[in-house]
């Protein structure tokens, strides 16, 4: 997990930013925003394909963890209550190879998987302690305000497989070149756990964890399979610049 680690430093790093601020602008703020992440995702795997795959294939859930990036506008509702709406973009993949079989010349036999997730949602993020000083937005926000929240949305998603493969429905099995690939737009919805470090009236740094769950139809060419599972989990960086 040497994604997470490198996250933990830039945690770390963004305190250390907020800590070293100028002066705490009591001005009011602004309400609306901007903000930008990037982070580490996750896929779940939790669904026949991605069990099949494991079993037949050098592959695990774990090589598909990868960048995932995304941009986000909102607004403050009130001293407890946000909204923003936005989207993210992940690419994850790996090259595997069959564990039960080789060629004539005992050469592996190699696939490339490839997963994309374009996520587009709205959140309504929860500041149990509230965001502004002495709960009045004319005092300014609080340096340090933890949140959770919830959302949903539609995941467009697309699945691919390509390189040789083994058909054991053939008497010797034969390997054959192919690709196979899904795609579409499915609902979605998210929990997120995080913190916001304000660095002054108009950026503000925070942390986000993130849980999702999405899942769809395969295309015919995975016949037989149950929906396939989108979810996963992130633990992403980011800032919110306030207009």
């Amino acid at each position: 997990m040497k994604r997470y680690a490198c996250i933990l430093l830039w945690i770390t790093a963004l305190s250390s930013s907020a800590s070293l601020a100028g002066p705490w602008d009591r001005r009011q703020p602004y309400s609306d925003e901007v903000s930008f992440t990037l982070g580490a995702f996750e896929p779940r795997g939790a669904s026949q394909l991605w069990h099949q795959n494991e079993r037949d294939l050098t592959v695990s859930t774990e090589d598909f963890d990868d960048a995932i990036i995304g941009a986000r506008v909102g607004s403050a509702i009130n001293n407890f209550v946000s909204f923003d709406v936005g989207a993210s973009y992940y690419d994850g993949g790996t090259t595997s190879e069959d564990r039960r079989f080789t060629d004539a010349f005992g050469n592996p036999i190699e696939q490339r998987l490839r997963l994309r997730l374009f996520p587009v949602t709205a959140t309504l993020r929860i500041m149990p302690f509230g965001q502004y000083r002495g709960g009045d937005r004319h005092h300014g926000f609080m340096r340090v305000v933890p949140y959770f929240g919830f959302g949903g949305g539609a995941m467009l998603w697309r699945y691919e497989e390509k390189g040789d493969f083994v058909d054991t429905s053939t008497t010797p099995a034969t390997i054959f070149t192919g690709r196979f690939h899904s795609r579409g737009i499915t609902p979605e919805y998210h929990g997120v756990l995080g913190v916001d470090i304000q660095a002054n009236r108009q950026v503000g740094l925070f942390v986000e964890g993130k849980v999702s769950r999405a899942k769809d139809d395969l295309s015919s060419d995975f016949q037989g399979f149950d929906k396939f599972d989108l979810s996963g989990g992130s633990v992403s960086v980011g800032t919110r610049i306030r207009f």
